[in-house]
């Protein structure tokens, strides 16, 4: 008598499980096969890079499927709240290569990119990040003055051109030591451009952080496919 009732109530808790999943059930952005989180357990996973020593520049992910649909949702498509799935990865050990007088800054976008978007992806990574180490936010130290197209319309000689003096850099007042953070490196156009200004405005070491990096020669072996042309907008 107690058997069968174990077993009655085993399949009750069963099907239950399974009207629940049924009644959640969503469909992964990256596969498109069903699932209870917008990314299926196959592919949300985090192939991190490992940190690259002596580098003053680093990334956490492959720019790759799932993550290239992901990000365009959240930039195009108002998904802001998946970005904490990657809050796994920022982690202090991640960011053990900077001094302990070092300055959180976001890459910034313009204001027209702004208020179309509503936030800022990098402000986002860069208030976790300074959080997860305990290091200092300032999100005011570089500005934006001149809206730019995409980077990836841009051919990769021209991209170097295309963001001269469009940031600038306020008064450091003696921040000596930064970390720049965006969310996707691809020819280093807007690291250099953004470098430059903080070397302007007295800041002495600059360090560079990405999300995603896009430029490595397995990911040539490692994508799926190549982007859509509305997918490579995510590249800015």
């Amino acid at each position: 008598m107690v058997v069968a009732l174990q077993r009655l109530l085993q399949r009750l808790a069963k099907a239950s499980d399974s009207l629940l999943a049924e009644a959640f059930q969503t469909r992964c952005v990256s596969c498109d096969q069903r699932s209870t989180y917008f990314l299926c357990e196959p592919c949300a996973w985090f192939p991190t890079l490992p940190l690259a020593p002596g580098s003053h520049r680093q990334a956490a992910l492959l720019y790759r499927e799932p993550w290239r649909t992901v990000l365009h949702s959240i930039k195009f498509h108002g998904k802001r709240q998946r970005l904490s799935i990657f809050i796994p990865v920022l982690t202090p050990d991640a960011f053990r290569f900077l001094p302990e007088s070092a300055c959180v800054v976001p890459v910034p976008i313009h204001h027209s990119t702004l208020r179309t978007r509503g936030f800022n992806q990098s402000e986002w990574l860069a208030a976790r990040i300074a959080k997860a180490t305990g290091l200092p936010l300032d999100c005011d130290l570089l500005k934006k003055t001149k809206a730019t197209p995409p980077q990836s319309l841009r051919r990769k000689r021209d991209r170097h051109k295309g963001l001269k003096k469009v940031y600038q850099c306020r008064d450091s007042s003696g921040v000596k030591a930064v970390l720049l953070v965006d969310d996707v490196y691809t020819s280093g156009a807007t690291f250099e451009a953004c470098e430059g200004a903080l070397r302007m405005g007295g800041v002495e070491r600059v360090y560079f952080w990405s999300l995603f990096q896009a430029n490595l020669p397995q990911m040539n072996r490692l994508k799926k496919e190549r982007p859509t042309p509305e997918e490579e907008w995510a590249l800015e």
